[in-house]
């Protein structure tokens, strides 16, 4: 693997650390219970207004980022990486 993609995954899984560790403490459980419930991230969106139906999106997408960092795989990042490179070499 390359310096930057390997410096790119180094950096991806400080962030998933800064994430993991603001959002299962105590106080980080209970925000991320506010979020759920504001933002109705499991609830169906839909509203005749375009405005409140994108903003309901907006703020849906705010909680799927933070649960997506927090479970970020990088070993399949890595993984996906290194055949991509192998791929590009033998061609």
């Amino acid at each position: 693997m390359d310096k930057i993609a390997e410096k790119q995954l180094e950096e991806m899984n400080t962030l998933k650390k800064a994430y993991h560790n603001a959002f299962t403490s105590e106080e980080g459980i209970k925000v991320l219970r506010d979020l759920e419930s504001a933002t109705m991230y499991n609830k169906p969106l839909f509203s005749p207004n375009p405005y409140e139906l994108a903003r309901n999106e907006g703020a849906r997408e705010v909680y799927l980022h933070i649960q997506t960092r927090m479970n970020f795989d990088l070993s399949k990042t890595k993984k996906l990486n290194e055949t991509r490179l192998r791929d590009n070499s033998e061609e």
